[in-house]
């Protein structure tokens, strides 16, 4: 968001995020496609992060299948790591190991479900999607018909923890963090 608005926001760095997973459809413009800025904007940018990579890619390998625009970049990979499970109204949190062979609702309203649902099936849970669009506005008629245990992502969690659900400890979020790697390159350019 800040990126295309680089005409009217003082600024240090500009770094930009790629979904490798989505980078042949980044092609155009809303309203035809996703980007904000046509792809030849990204030359202002000093680095971009590549997330949703396959495990084994390095720097370079990265970098020979990005668009033009983005090949004078600093590439950077991240990683999205699982730590654990929390109910989303309080209490323990739970290992991800509780996943495992569990049958589960993934509950997601984000640009990339998938990304979520197969991070979830990678942790050994047996998933039914309940997907909808992204920046969706949750309602408790959203989580009618879902017996069990429901996971859903941080970003909906704060849409679901304002709402009387009155079904919150069957409610678990799947907390993640982002890791840039190289680490110590990626921290070097910060300002």
């Amino acid at each position: 968001d800040g990126f295309q608005r680089r005409h009217q926001l003082a600024r240090d760095l500009d770094i930009l995020v790629l979904d490798w997973s989505r980078r042949a459809g980044d092609r155009y413009c809303l309203p035809a496609g996703r980007l904000r800025e046509p792809l030849s904007a990204a030359r202002d940018a000093q680095a971009v992060v590549v997330t949703h990579a396959p495990e084994d890619w390095n720097e370079a390998a990265l970098r020979s299948g990005l668009p033009g625009p983005y090949q004078g970049l600093k590439v950077f990979r991240g990683d999205h790591v699982p730590l654990r499970l929390r109910p989303l109204k309080g209490g323990a949190a739970l290992p991800l190991s509780w996943l495992k062979d569990r049958a589960i609702t993934a509950l997601s309203g984000i640009g990339n479900p998938a990304a979520f649902e197969e991070q979830l099936t990678r942790l050994g849970a047996v998933i039914k999607a309940r997907r909808f669009a992204d920046h969706h506005p949750f309602a408790p008629v959203d989580l009618r018909g879902i017996d069990g245990a429901l996971v859903c992502t941080s970003k909906d969690a704060v849409k679901l923890a304002a709402l009387d659900l009155g079904k919150e400890s069957s409610v678990l979020v799947l907390e993640m963090e982002l890791r840039i790697s190289p680490k110590r390159i990626f921290e070097g350019i910060l300002p």
